[in-house]
């Protein structure tokens, strides 16, 4: 999801986005961890690896394409529903586990990602856009 829209930014290319509908992104790596050091500690049961915020795709959208040095006027928000308002009920999804590890927060995961592409890259990837 993420590469798609870097790349459909890195051309200049408009996305449209639900402004009304919320999820939380994992950044891969970070779930690993977490999970790895459970499995380490010899955690047994059920645990709930979340992050605390959901975040509509839209907005989402929006900050990775600042985090990476796109314009994000590129990122056009629509609306699912006729009534224009955000969907709150992701909580209701998720059962109620006593045992939950919270995720770092979306900030750090694509402060993580845009480290790692840059490390990968050789260079900063707003460099790459020019």
């Amino acid at each position: 999801f993420v590469a798609g829209a870097l790349a459909s930014l890195h051309n200049d290319e408009q996305i449209f986005a639900a402004e009304d509908i919320s999820f939380t992104r994992a950044y891969v790596p970070h779930l690993l961890n977490i999970s790895l050091d459970l499995l380490i500690d010899g955690e047994k049961g059920s645990w709930n690896i979340c992050l605390k915020d959901s975040i509509s795709e839209a907005s989402f959208l929006t900050q990775l394409a600042d985090k990476f040095g796109f314009d994000t006027n590129l990122i056009f928000p629509f609306f699912q529903n006729e009534s224009k308002t955000q969907n709150t009920g992701l909580n209701t999804l998720i059962p109620s586990l006593q045992k939950t590890y919270y995720l770092p927060n979306l900030e750090k995961a694509l402060q993580h990602y845009y480290n790692e592409i840059a490390d990968f890259r050789g260079n900063k990837f707003s460099t790459i856009k020019s």
